[in-house]
């Protein structure tokens, strides 16, 4: 097996040769570079084999790895004689406890790592003597309690990973003796308590994680002491509300705060008030169904996401002095309603807008105003029934606009007015009867997605129909795979017809009986980089059902990929006439 080491520059000289001389000692059970790298990972090492062994490590060494090995314990001086030891690597082995004062004769020692055990307890004065450590990871164990002096002596200690284990509170004095953590990574335990000043002395502290727990309250005095934190995660835990005084210690510093999947209801107004250099604001996943006027006005924002809440409106003032943002995400809420002029802070930053899944039922000019660099705009399942024209007449730079599952009958080239740079259009899922009008030969690229509807489908033929033809068209191109989903009924895998330019349905011939079939249906235009895509999915019946015979009807969600749409092809069930929809471009 092959494996991904630390300094590859020694393990490259390794390679070509520079191994230890004959006459230096390295066990036999390991892999040496020259006397300072020793490599004994994935060896079946146990406890007897590596007190064996130890004699013959060069006292030189100063970067051991032994990990993924069947070591249980460690004696407190089995590694007195290497004392220069600045990396360890001791993780994914079947430790479960670290004796105190292990490592006390290691004060050159600079990554411990001890990930992928079996620790419960991290015991007082489990790591004096390592003064100059830096880096040491603990995630991934079983660890429930950790007695107050355990950090004890980590003066130098940078980074801190402890996710991963089962902690369910945090102590006053757990992390005192840390001062230098920039780095602090509690994720992934069961913590529902965090006692006040907790962090006071991680007073540079820049990144704290306590995403994936169980934290349900935040008071004033929780994150007391962390003036210089840049990077604040909480999602996946079960906070209910927030208020101003719990962001002040760091109102300063703080550029990143993640509280997505949580059970926030509201924002006041004055939450996020005076964080001035706050970039990224993650909210999604909550129970919001209103922002406070002007809650994030006088932010740096670049990034918001509120993905998946309860919004219903999006009020004029709710960006209000939000100049910078670049990338908005309002996806999957409930929303019926956005005013004109809601965007207007920001219009001229924004590069990405989602609206996609909420329930929108129309399009007016002067939502989308003034947004010169605007590149990527989603409006995908919602209720669009009406598009103003001109409505993304400012869109000057919109490359990707997708439309698809919403209500439109008809689309014409007067609703892109202006929009004359779009490079990808999805219109896929919607009830189109009419699509004229575009002079493809007039564009250089697009992409386009449009609805296939298949129709009296027997045990051996089918009819598709597609709502569109242009006079600038060379040919249609029929494709048809068959998919082995049920059995190998099917006698091919993929055929290929070429239909006339002005047709705008086929029958499809000699299919099988109970199989299942992938059909796209794609024109080619003359002197144009045009591609249209139509397709969908043939059921075929029994042989002994007629077209008109009753047949249940189950149709899958429409899939963001090929591979997802094809697993949820077992959703599907013999058809006599349905209108199969896809997305074939993964927007």
């Amino acid at each position: 097996m092959c494996r991904k080491r630390h300094h590859g520059l020694w393990f490259g000289l390794f390679a070509l040769g520079c191994l230890v001389a004959a006459g230096n000692a390295c066990p036999i059970v390991c892999q040496c570079v020259g006397m300072l790298y020793i490599y004994c990972d994935s060896r079946q090492i146990s406890d007897s084999d590596l007190t064996r062994a130890i004699s013959e490590i060069p006292t030189e060494a100063t970067y051991l790895d032994l990990h993924g090995n069947l070591l249980l314990s460690i004696e407190v001086d089995l590694l007195y004689n290497h004392k220069r030891l600045l990396y360890l690597d001791l993780s994914f082995n079947k430790f479960v406890e670290i004796v105190p004062n292990t490592f006390q004769f290691h004060d050159q020692m600079q990554k411990l790592y001890l990930h992928g055990n079996n620790l419960s307890v991290l015991y007082n004065n489990t790591f004096t003597g390592l003064t100059s450590l830096k880096e040491l990871r603990l995630s991934d164990n079983h660890i429930s309690v950790v007695e107050r002096f355990a950090f004890r002596g980590l003066s130098a200690l940078s980074v801190l990973l402890i996710d991963g284990n089962k902690l369910r509170s945090i102590a006053v004095d757990t992390f005192a003796s840390l001062g230098g953590l920039t780095l602090l990574d509690l994720s992934h335990n069961a913590i529902d308590s965090i006692q006040d000043y907790s962090f006071t002395n991680l007073i540079i502290l820049q990144k704290l994680i306590l995403s994936y727990n169980n934290v349900k309250s935040i008071s004033a005095s929780t994150f007391a002491g962390l003036n210089c934190l840049q990077e604040l995660r909480l999602n996946h835990n079960t906070i209910e509300s927030l208020h101003i005084y719990e962001f002040d210690s760091f109102r300063d510093s703080l550029k990143l705060v993640a509280l997505d999947n949580n059970k926030i209801k509201m924002l006041n107004s004055d939450v996020f008030k005076r964080m001035i250099h706050l970039e990224r604001i993650n909210l999604s996943f909550n129970e919001l169904s209103q922002l406070g006027s002007n809650v994030f006005q006088g932010l740096q924002l670049e990034e918001l996401l509120l993905q998946g809440n309860k919004l219903v409106e999006i009020q004029r003032n709710i960006f209000s002095g939000t100049t910078k943002i670049s990338s908005l995400d309002l996806s999957q809420n409930t929303i019926t309603k956005v005013y004109v002029g809601a965007f207007d802070s920001f219009a001229q930053t924004v590069f990405d807008i989602r609206l996609d899944g909420n329930q929108l039922t129309d399009i007016l000019v002067g939502l989308f105003g003034n947004m010169n660099y605007l590149q990527s705009l989603n409006l995908a399942r919602n209720y669009i029934m009406f598009i103003e024209n001109g409505a993304f007449s400012s869109l000057k730079s919109l490359q990707t606009l997708n439309l698809s599952g919403n209500q439109m009958t008809s689309f014409t080239p007067s609703m892109l007015s202006g929009a004359s740079n779009i490079r990808v259009l999805d219109l896929h899922c919607n009830p189109l009867n009419s699509f004229q009008g575009f002079k493809f030969q007039e564009v250089q690229s697009m992409k386009i997605s449009l609805n296939l509807t298949v129709k009296d489908v027997t045990h051996k033929t089918a009819r598709v129909t597609w709502p569109y033809k242009d006079g600038s068209q060379i040919y249609w191109s029929l494709e048809l795979t068959c998919l082995f989903l049920d059995s190998l009924n099917c006698t091919f895998q993929s055929r290929y017809i070429t239909l006339p330019p002005y047709q705008m349905d086929a029958v499809i011939e000699d299919l099988s009986p109970l199989s299942r079939y992938y059909v796209c249906v794609n024109p080619s235009f003359v002197s144009t980089t045009i591609e249209m895509h139509q397709c969908g999915i043939i059921v075929t019946q029994s042989a002994g059902l007629s077209v008109t015979d009753p047949v249940p009807v189950t149709v899958a969600k429409p899939s963001t990929s090929m591979a997802v749409f094809q697993h949820s092809l077992d959703s599907y069930v013999v058809v006599s006439e349905m209108l199969i929809l896809i997305q074939f471009f993964n927007l």
